[in-house]
């Protein structure tokens, strides 16, 4: 399907939120509408910045709370502003609701796409990416013909799982779908220290096995992004991803289920026996 819409992978290639260490605040970091006490958001980011002792490349901020307040009338007016003030890539969240939730893309068969191709055609203008997020499979689908899109999620968000409500690093089946339409697969954010006191979330919000969501994160190919508080991120942990200089040190294709295991389903009545990965390297 990529060679029959002439799909280009330039763009994920040297995307840098791919190829290098960087932050994020959305549900599941520690600054998802939480600030360090006694000082406001962007105060917050700048400690963030010059506290976390990592090669960090970009920062990525979820809430309205930490945007410039600008005119988004058009995708282009956006875009351009948003440029100027530094971003690399944008995340349009929220897809499946945008698309579910409003008559006029249940009704019109067409304006879902003009809506997802206008987007891309004025990123491509201004030189920016896009992360596609909470995607129903048409939207992975149409960006097949909008090579800005690098990247799409294929997990819920991490506070399910740091709320203890479900296994969110098991992407081996919706890396697949991603990487088939030459996407990036989007694993969310993470931490990469058990237990981090103050959070948005549950009181005993714990990250049970760190190393493994910095390994996943690693070999999907993906954004590597922690969202640890300030006074408990593991560099020597995160270090292991990546180069001195942020670089990180991923395989040439995504981290995804083994075909065995997948034909397996037909003989459990559609479900999985476990979760068993393979990705690869050339040398």
């Amino acid at each position: 399907m990529q060679r029959a819409y002439t799909r280009t992978n330039q763009h994920r290639l040297y995307d840098v939120t791919i190829n290098y260490l960087g932050y994020y605040t959305d549900n599941g970091g520690y600054y998802y509408y939480n600030t360090e006490k006694g000082i406001n958001y962007e105060e917050t980011m700048v400690n963030v910045r010059h506290q976390i002792s990592l090669p960090l490349h970009y920062m990525q901020l979820d809430s309205k709370k930490a945007l410039p307040i600008g005119n988004d009338s058009f995708w282009i007016d956006l875009f351009t502003q948003a440029h100027y003030w530094g971003l690399i890539l944008y995340e349009q969240d929220w897809l499946d609701r945008q698309t579910i939730d409003f008559l006029p893309t249940r009704t019109d068969i067409n304006l879902g796409r003009q809506w997802l191709i206008s987007m891309g055609e004025a990123a491509d203008k201004i030189g920016l990416n896009i992360q596609y997020c909470m995607s129903l499979p048409r939207h992975i689908l149409s960006a097949l013909q909008i090579p800005r899109v690098t990247q799409a999620r294929t997990s819920p968000d991490y506070a399910v799982h740091l709320d203890g409500k479900g296994q969110q690093w098991t992407i081996g089946i919706s890396s697949m779908f991603a990487d088939a339409n030459g996407l990036a697969p989007f694993r969310d954010v993470f931490w990469s220290t058990s237990l981090q006191p103050g959070s948005p979330y549950k009181p005993n919000a714990e990250e049970v096995l760190s190393e493994r969501e910095i390994l996943i994160a690693t070999l999907s190919t993906r954004p590597v992004s922690p969202g640890d508080a300030i006074n408990y991120t593991n560099a020597q942990h995160i270090m292991k991803c990546c180069r001195e200089d942020g670089l990180i040190l991923k395989p040439d294709r995504p981290l995804t289920m083994i075909n065995r295991l997948v034909s397996d389903w037909a003989f459990h009545d559609g479900v999985s026996q476990g979760e068993l990965y393979s990705t690869r390297t050339n040398m």
